[in-house]
């Protein structure tokens, strides 16, 4: 019984790891996809759930958030969302050899 809960485990494992590989591979083609205005929900359907939050804050125009999406080279597309709403996105170059978490 062991044996098969550990053959279950690692295969969750790898097929988790594959899927989180396979939006880094696609992350650049998938920006293209993406455009100002989309709701989250839109943008996490096309671009895939495997993002960070890396900022939130309340403004005068309301609540803001900042995801973040590594690509195959370790680069970072950062996407804004103000009350819901993609307001801003960019593409960030790290510094090569900047691990990822």
């Amino acid at each position: 019984m062991k044996y098969i809960l550990t053959i279950i485990i690692l295969s969750t494992m790898m097929f988790v790891s594959c899927a989180s590989m396979s939006n880094q591979m696609n992350a650049s083609k998938n920006m293209t996809k993406v455009e100002l205005n989309m709701t989250k929900q839109e943008v996490t359907k096309i671009m895939g759930k495997t993002y960070e939050v890396v900022g939130s804050r309340n403004t005068q125009e309301g609540s803001e958030e900042t995801i973040g999406y590594h690509d195959a080279y370790n680069d970072i597309y950062l996407l804004t969302f103000l009350n819901g709403k993609l307001v801003e996105f960019h593409k960030e170059w790290l510094p090569k050899g900047t691990p990822v978490n």
